[in-house]
């Protein structure tokens, strides 16, 4: 089952090594800088941002942009609620390694403590997490800057060396899953919680 569903059949590793290929020495200082937007500092800054946006909103009084803002902040706090749980689970239940504990050789950035695991990849989760999130509030133009937050953080975490192929895509789809879970609870809760 691992070989199918982790390694799939050898792709994995072939998918690993190739853009492993890609990487160039300036990208080790740009990635330890740039990781830190796809990880828990910016889903952190993300909220302060918005918390404050939705706060000056409420002060002016603009009732439908606070209500529509409000929206993102609960969906944003149950999205990540669910990719937190989810992350820990599945660290736990799979504890499937990051590329240097396999190939030593490999590791071409500085590696984060040895206790986190890399699969799902928690920049991919993040990225499309944001990506989702946003996607139905933004016009054209925003489209494809999340689009290409997304990717960039997908494909740079592999040619940095810190996750393979399998652990980008369990980690896009759990960023995806995250925000349809969220955005589920809220209308389900709306509904329950209408008078009769």
């Amino acid at each position: 089952m691992k070989a199918i569903a982790y390694d799939w059949a050898g792709l994995n590793e072939w998918l690993y090594q190739g853009f492993r290929a890609l990487h160039f020495s300036s990208l080790d200082p740009a990635w330890r800088v740039l990781s830190h937007g796809y990880g828990y500092v910016g889903a952190a800054l993300v909220v302060l941002a918005l918390c404050a946006r939705y706060l000056m909103l409420l002060h002016t009084g603009r009732r439908p942009q606070g209500e529509t803002l409000g929206e993102i902040l609960a969906t944003l706090v149950l999205s990540f609620s669910v990719v937190m749980c989810a992350l820990v689970t599945i660290e736990r239940l799979a504890p499937l390694p990051r590329p240097w504990y396999l190939y030593e050789e490999w590791m071409v950035v500085q590696a984060f403590p040895a206790w986190l695991d890399g699969f799902p990849s928690v920049n991919a989760t993040v990225a499309v997490m944001f990506a989702c999130l946003f996607w139905r509030h933004a016009g054209k133009g925003a489209r494809r800057a999340l689009l290409a937050y997304a990717a960039v953080g997908c494909s740079l975490s592999m040619v940095a060396g810190l996750h393979f192929p399998a652990d980008i895509a369990a980690g896009a789809l759990l960023g995806a899953a995250s925000v349809w879970v969220a955005r589920w609870y809220l209308r389900l809760t709306a509904r329950i919680m209408q008078p009769a």
